[in-house]
């Protein structure tokens, strides 16, 4: 019989494996040209995420780290064989990760990114399901200027979830580059490069 830890472990990789084919294919689809596009945008983005280790010494993280330094959220799955909904005390835990991931940012000298907690958890044979925040919709529709102010959660499927992940981050991508084309016009070197 498997361990808890043991199966822990092994959601964890199905989750990573299943957002990294989804965000794929989300990569694929947005990189393809548009009929009505005259001046298409380059995107060529690989999501590679691998578990972090150190959770079972350090408390406080999160499960998953991607190679990309702005991807948006913070993440815990958790597993359970029998119930409906996520584990009491999960939200909890995945929201003191992503103030924990924030603060080391800050510590390291990094910019400041937006992170969001998410919360991906599964009973016994139904599907994924993700816990985000209201606001984390809103930033991903880009209609709403101050996401935090949203007060609230909402429960999505594994694919919503990757979708949202993708919007916000495409959106951030290509921010980021216009600034950087910005910056190398105007010969201005970013705070955090110094």
């Amino acid at each position: 019989m498997a361990t808890s830890i043991a199966i822990g472990k092994r959601h964890e990789r199905q989750v990573i494996t299943i957002l990294r084919d989804e965000l794929h294919a989300l990569n694929e689809e947005a990189s393809l040209p548009v009929d009505y596009s005259t001046n298409p945008r380059s995107y060529n983005v690989e999501f590679q995420g691998h578990r972090i280790l150190d959770q079972t010494r350090e408390k406080g993280l999160g499960d998953i780290e991607w190679n990309l330094d702005d991807y948006p959220c913070v993440e815990e799955v958790k597993y359970r064989s029998t119930g409906y909904g996520p584990p009491s005390g999960a939200w909890k835990q995945v929201t003191t990760a992503r103030r924990n991931v924030l603060n080391a940012r800050s510590n390291e000298g990094l910019p400041y990114v937006r992170k969001w907690p998410a919360l991906i958890y599964k009973n016994g044979r139904n599907p994924y399901r993700v816990k985000i925040e209201l606001s984390m919709i809103a930033e991903a529709h880009g209609e709403y200027s101050k996401p935090y102010s949203i007060g609230g959660t909402a429960e999505v499927s594994l694919s919503d979830y990757a979708m949202l992940v993708h919007a916000i981050f495409y959106d951030r991508y290509f921010e980021f580059k216009r600034q950087e084309r910005k910056n190398m016009e105007e010969g201005v070197t970013p705070s955090w490069a110094n």
